[in-house]
């Protein structure tokens, strides 16, 4: 199968075999020399192989050549790329200075008028025709300069003319950058990067497979860029950014990356190169021969079809399961769950409390009610557990025929992916109220894991499937990213019902297992138990210190579970990135925002340090604010 074409940007080969090459982008204004030219050392000192910088005018394509022969003269000869949006000259005179020029297909010589009504056949080829005209001395001078050009299209900024054809899809953005392909290659211009980005993990997967596809029909296999754009800070950041790089990773695609992070740019660097040395050892295969293979399909999500059994499986979302033990002198260890009490006595559990907790072969669980289900192995639950309520069984899959007369309701099977005799999978046909957790091994998880469902399907078995896997990890980072790349992709494709994740490596709280758990599935889409945070990593383009104004706002919103909101640093992508958000703060100048209420903009020019009571405000005027419960 062919592999993408390698392309040279500057003194760095992308493409083909070669390794996956790890990016960022700066913060700071182009104009300020000194600031861009310190930032761009620490991401190459980091590790990074390419740096972008904001290139709004002509002022900043000057401003590139003075940031250019001042890194040259401190010894760095990695290339540099401009980032271009709206004018095309602009990105003539950047391709003249640096190795790379991106632009976006969606507001390239293109305007936005607010049509709504479809391009008629003539209209949309009278477009194209004149974009194909407005590229022409673009192509000509990256030509004569061994200039890369990438073609960077954004969710958040689709033409007109590809939202009237395809909606806001992820074959949409697939098109629209195969239509600038399609240009370059014609005028013989191959020196091209692909970029699909969009703020949810699973658009952007989707949009990439979709690229792939059409590639590959078209015989114009170029290089992919992978990011989840606007991914956020912190962990939530992390999970978000690996769940959509390390499943393409996985699937094949992939020859750049970059984690935007509302953190610095250098920050970035580390959590990259962890995510290439984890998902992208695997030699790079093109997928879309291997997805024809596939039990689900690839191209559009649909959630595998289960039977449902108590509160899993079915339309049931995942439940999240975690072990705790040992609980000697904590007063509440059900804490570390999620759980509290009420004034009046009663337990409570909030959106991001474990749905069932792992005893073991323990007996200290004794809270009443039935706000706790409680999973603990056969032997102890048939002597200590089974006339209590929310208590059920776990049983290895291969000792179940034995014994499964004893059960009635609800139980577990357990099974590793290691070993999948077909005389124990035929018994997963008729285990009937059962759900099955899976052991994923040590290596190469999400493709066995892939094949385990092929082979359920094969078998039209509908048992609940529900992820297991206990990590090694030499750091809490190291978890974070190991965990979101393996088992985030499983649920992008709708194919698990229950997650439970262990760690034997290090010392840590249950609790941070149970985040981790509840932030891998609300980030692939398919829970939500608390505020979704859209915030982008900034550009010279921002005009406010997004790291703090983020940190503030969160302070004040975590709380709001299933809300929405997004932070952007400017107006270039934020309306349509943050599309699906229900608030909007957004930076319109200098100290100055703009608050949206979905595509809205609601306030405009409200002075910076106004701006997070007016959006607390308006949420409240909406009727979407409930108070902070007190710990």
């Amino acid at each position: 199968m062919p592999k993408s074409l390698e392309i040279k940007i500057g003194n760095l080969t992308i493409g083909g075999e070669y390794p996956v090459a790890v990016q960022s982008m700066t913060n700071v204004p182009t104009d300020d020399i000194q600031a861009s030219v310190e930032q761009c050392i620490r991401i190459f000192n980091a590790g990074g192989e390419m740096v972008r910088l904001t290139t709004q005018g002509l002022k900043e394509v000057g401003s590139l050549g003075l940031i250019k022969q001042e890194l040259l003269q401190r010894g760095y000869t990695l290339p540099l790329v401009a980032d271009v949006h709206f004018k095309p000259t602009v990105a003539e005179e950047a391709a003249k200075i640096v190795e790379k020029v991106r632009i976006n297909p969606g507001n390239y010589a293109t305007h936005k008028t607010g049509r709504t009504e479809p391009f008629t056949p003539t209209e949309y080829a009278k477009e194209l025709t004149a974009i194909k005209e407005f590229l022409k001395p673009l192509i000509e001078i990256c030509k004569g300069n061994n200039t890369a050009i990438r073609i960077g299209v954004n969710h958040g900024s689709l033409s007109e003319r590809i939202m009237s054809r395809y909606g806001d899809t992820p074959e949409g953005m697939a098109e629209s950058a195969m239509e600038f392909i399609k240009i370059f290659s014609s005028a013989g211009c191959h020196n091209l990067v692909i970029s699909m980005k969009a703020s949810k993990p699973r658009v952007m997967v989707y949009a990439n497979r979709h690229l792939m596809k059409k590639m590959q029909a078209n015989e114009m296999v170029y290089p992919v860029h992978l990011g989840v754009t606007e991914a956020g800070e912190g962990e939530d950041g992390r999970i978000k950014s690996v769940i959509g790089i390390a499943c393409l990773l996985q699937d094949g695609i992939g020859d750049t990356i970059r984690v935007s992070l509302t953190e610095e740019p250098e920050a970035e660097i580390p959590v990259a190169k962890k995510i290439v040395s984890f998902f992208a050892a695997v030699k790079k295969d093109l997928p879309v021969a291997v997805f024809n293979h596939y039990s689900y399909n690839p191209f559009a999500y649909q959630k595998r079809v289960s039977l449902p059994s108590e509160n899993i499986g079915g339309r049931n979302v995942p439940i999240v399961i975690l072990k705790i033990t040992d609980p000697r002198g904590k007063e509440f260890p059900l804490s570390e769950a999620g759980y509290s009490f009420a004034e009046n006595g009663t337990l409570l559990s909030g959106h991001g409390a474990a749905d069932y907790i792992f005893l073991e072969d323990e007996n200290w669980f004794s809270v009443p009610g039935k706000a706790v289900h409680a999973i603990c192995n056969f032997p102890a639950w048939k002597t200590r557990h089974k006339s209590l309520s929310h208590h059920y069984p776990l049983i290895d899959l291969k000792d179940y025929e034995s014994v499964k007369s004893e059960f009635r309701g609800l139980h577990f099977l357990k099974m590793s992916l290691k070993d999948t005799n077909p005389a124990h999978l035929q018994i997963l046909d008729t285990a009937f109220l059962a759900c099955l957790i899976v052991d994923l091994p040590e290596y190469d998880a999400l493709n066995v894991t892939r094949q385990f469902f092929n082979t359920l399907s094969k078998r039209n078995c509908r048992i609940p499937v529900i992820l297991h896997k206990t990590y090694k990890s030499k750091s809490f980072e190291d978890l974070v990213i190991q965990a979101s790349g393996e088992l985030g992709p499983v649920f992008l494709d709708g194919l698990g019902d229950g997650l439970w994740i262990e760690e034997s490596n290090l010392e840590l709280d249950p609790s941070f297992l149970r985040s981790l758990s509840f932030g891998i599935l609300q980030s692939s889409g398919m829970r939500i138990s608390k505020t979704e945070f859209i915030s982008c990593p900034g550009c010279g383009r921002t005009l406010f210190n997004l790291q703090t104004v983020s940190h503030k706002i969160r302070e004040a919103t975590s709380h709001l579970v299933g809300l929405k909101i997004a932070i952007m640093g400017c107006i270039v992508n934020g309306p349509g990135e943050m599309a699906d958000a229900d608030y909007g703060y957004v930076g319109a100048g200098p100290a100055k925002i703009s608050l949206y209420r979905g595509k809205e903009v609601v306030k405009q020019g409200i002075p910076e340090g106004e701006a997070l009571n007016e959006m607390i405000e308006l949420i409240k005027k909406d009727g979407k604010w409930v108070e902070r419960k007190e710990d």
